[in-house]
């Protein structure tokens, strides 16, 4: 299995296309978001998620308009998203039900974030904490967003 989305650890470019969003993380840990076409220097963030569109950018939610045709995205579907709050944090959230990408960007509003995007979701929608699974996904996964404490 190969990501469908851009993807680098340690700076280290695995997989680079130009759909969707990005999340970027820098060196010192901060969390940036840009559309996929734009072709910041990877090599210089630590880590680079591509994914879903984007629906929320400087505390607006965004116009549905995207390069990503799939009616399993576009449509009502179980959610994975990730935004970054005005301090910097960030913020991941799933949903329990089916949501729209407006719904998405208003759940991430809700959260406090000013920037977000999806990562998949569906049946891939998953969630793994202290060892266990709070959601189990449906299908095998190619990549994951781990998030570790110090």
């Amino acid at each position: 299995f190969a990501p469908v989305g851009t993807l680098v650890i340690d700076g280290k470019v695995s997989s680079r296309t130009n759909v969707g969003c990005e999340m970027t993380v820098d060196r010192a840990g901060e969390v940036g978001f840009h559309d996929a076409d734009v072709h910041p220097d990877l090599e210089s963030y630590a880590t680079v998620i591509g994914a879903g569109p984007r629906v929320l950018q400087d505390g607006r939610l965004c116009q549905q308009t995207t390069d990503l045709h799939d009616p399993n995205v576009l449509g009502e579907t179980l959610r994975t998203m990730v935004g970054r709050q005005p301090n910097g944090d960030a913020v991941i959230l799933v949903t329990l039900g089916t949501a729209s990408l407006g719904r998405a960007g208003m759940a991430l509003l809700a959260a406090g974030a000013r920037d977000g995007m999806l990562l998949d979701g569906g049946a891939c929608l998953t969630l793994y904490y202290d060892g266990q699974y709070l959601i189990t996904p449906e299908r095998s996964l190619t990549n994951l967003l781990v998030v570790a404490m110090p």
